[in-house]
């Protein structure tokens, strides 16, 4: 309503009549005509500003579909390209790491031995070597860095055979995913062998030979 009666000749009169007499007593006198060009030259502005930032919002563009489809085309090949290195290599960590495990369970078979074992027996379980603190209770749990572990022993006989032990080391998951792709297993010799798969197997029991039947030993 107010525009509507600007706009007007009628208004523009009013108008001006009005800011006229607010004026009287001031210093200065306005002009009427000047203060509806103002008025007209401040409208047209407007208009003019707001058909520029409809103008360029309506010409902003965001990404087409095929760009989208390019940038995710990219991304799996680099995913493609990335992801089996970076299985690998966490693989070869959890096998270096069961590795130093089997080392320092045969370690603490050795220690337990040499004192509660009286210099004959070794430890029945890794519960009994983590209860003495010779191992860490994650280890002593039979889980760690993607491996199962176990690890069985035997007190030495009235018959004259002595104590040994044995211990196993499988990846929980074999594969392109799994945690492992090699099995492992050591004894009293504390010799580690290895052999490729996720089943590791064990000596036979003294007297005779205790390398593991198809593993080879761990250079």
């Amino acid at each position: 309503m107010i525009r509507n009666s600007i706009d007007s000749p009628f208004g523009h009169k009013h108008f001006a009549h009005s800011v006229r007499f607010l004026a009287v007593g001031t210093n200065f006198d306005l002009d009427h005509d000047a203060i509806c060009r103002r008025l007209a030259a401040r409208k047209t502005d407007l208009r003019q500003n707001l058909k520029g930032a409809y103008s360029y919002m309506k010409n902003e563009k965001g990404f087409s579909l095929i760009e989208l489809l390019i940038v995710v085309a990219i991304i799996g090949i680099i995913a493609a390209i990335a992801i089996p290195n970076l299985l690998k290599s966490r693989q070869a960590a959890n096998e270096a790491s069961a590795i130093g495990s089997v080392r320092t369970v045969g370690t603490a078979q050795a220690t337990y031995q040499s004192t509660r074992g009286k210099g004959k027996d070794f430890a029945l379980t890794l519960a009994v070597l983590s209860g003495d603190n010779a191992v860490d209770s994650t280890l002593g749990g039979g889980a760690k860095s993607g491996f199962n572990f176990v690890c069985t022993g035997v007190f030495a006989s009235s018959a004259g055979v002595p104590s040994y032990f044995d211990t196993t080391a499988q990846p929980q998951s074999t594969g392109t995913f799994g945690t492992g792709n090699r099995s492992f297993s050591s004894n009293e010799t504390y010799v580690i062998y290895q052999i490729d798969g996720g089943v590791a197997a064990i000596g036979p029991a003294p007297p005779g030979t205790r390398i593991p039947a198809g593993m080879t030993p761990l250079e």
